[in-house]
């Protein structure tokens, strides 16, 4: 999916939270994140190194894993 806040150059792309296991859609591109998929674009996005820093995370990309390639939110 096409990412709404940075018009078009990135891709949201669905991630676990290795620490918590919990799933996010995060923007490779400007690192915005929503909770699901259907709050992307539709919910206000929040920046991922504060999201992250919530669980005592630095907020870096080894601290969670790819779960899509990009193309979609399989």
């Amino acid at each position: 999916m096409i990412c709404p806040r940075c018009d078009g150059q990135g891709h949201v792309r669905r991630v676990r939270v290795n620490a918590t296991g919990e799933m996010i859609f995060l923007c490779e591109e400007c690192d915005a994140v929503w909770l699901s998929a259907d709050a992307v674009g539709q919910s206000p996005w929040l920046d991922f190194g504060s999201y992250m820093s919530r669980f005592g995370l630095k907020g870096l990309w080894a601290e969670v894993t790819m779960l899509d390639d990009g193309s979609g939110l399989a």
